[in-house]
C-alpha cells in the first residue's frame, strides 16, 4: 500500500515538475513585438506663382485660377521620403481627358518622368505640366496624383 501511494505521488510530482518546466520553457521562449507604420512618402505642393492657388486645404488641392485654350500651366511638387533607404514610387494620374494632358517632369522642366521614379532619402521636386488643348471645351476639370511606393 505504502508502495502504490509513493508511486502515485512520484507521478503527480513528475506532472507537476513537467507542468511547470512547460511553463518556464514556453515563457522564456517566445518574444513579442508591435510596430507602427507609417507612411514613407509625403508631398508637398509648392506655390508656382499667381495663377497656383494651393490655400484651400493643406496640399491635398491645388486650382489652376486662369488657364486658357492652348496654356501649358506647370505646378511644383515636391515630394519627401520619409524613410532611410530609396524607395521606388509610381505616379499615378487620373482625371485627364481629350482637352488636359497631365505629365509629371523633372524638376528643370527638361524631361518627363516615367514609373517608378527612385525617391532617395533627400526630397526631389517634380513638375506636374498641365497642357491645354487649343480646342479644349471651356469648364471645370479636375485631376488627382497619386504617389505610390511599390
Amino acid at each position: 500500500m505504502n508502495r502504490k501511494i509513493i508511486i502515485v505521488a512520484a507521478a503527480l510530482g513528475m506532472l507537476v515538475l513537467a507542468g511547470i518546466g512547460a511553463a518556464i520553457i514556453s515563457s522564456y521562449g517566445t518574444i513579442t513585438g508591435a510596430a507602427i507604420v507609417k507612411p514613407a512618402i509625403s508631398w508637398d505642393i509648392i506655390e508656382t506663382g499667381s495663377d497656383v492657388n494651393t490655400s484651400a486645404t493643406n496640399d491635398t488641392y491645388y486650382q489652376l485660377e486662369t488657364a486658357y485654350q492652348g496654356d501649358i500651366k506647370w505646378v511644383k511638387v515636391k515630394i519627401k521620403n520619409n524613410g532611410n533607404n530609396t524607395l521606388p514610387v509610381n505616379i499615378s494620374i487620373e482625371g485627364e481627358t481629350a482637352d488636359i494632358e497631365l505629365s509629371v517632369w523633372d524638376a528643370n522642366k527638361s524631361m518627363p518622368l516615367s514609373n517608378p521614379i527612385e525617391v532617395s532619402t533627400s526630397d526631389i521636386y517634380v513638375w506636374l505640366r498641365h497642357e491645354i488643348r487649343t480646342n479644349a471645351s471651356p469648364g471645370s476639370y479636375s485631376f488627382t496624383v497619386s504617389f505610390l511606393p511599390i
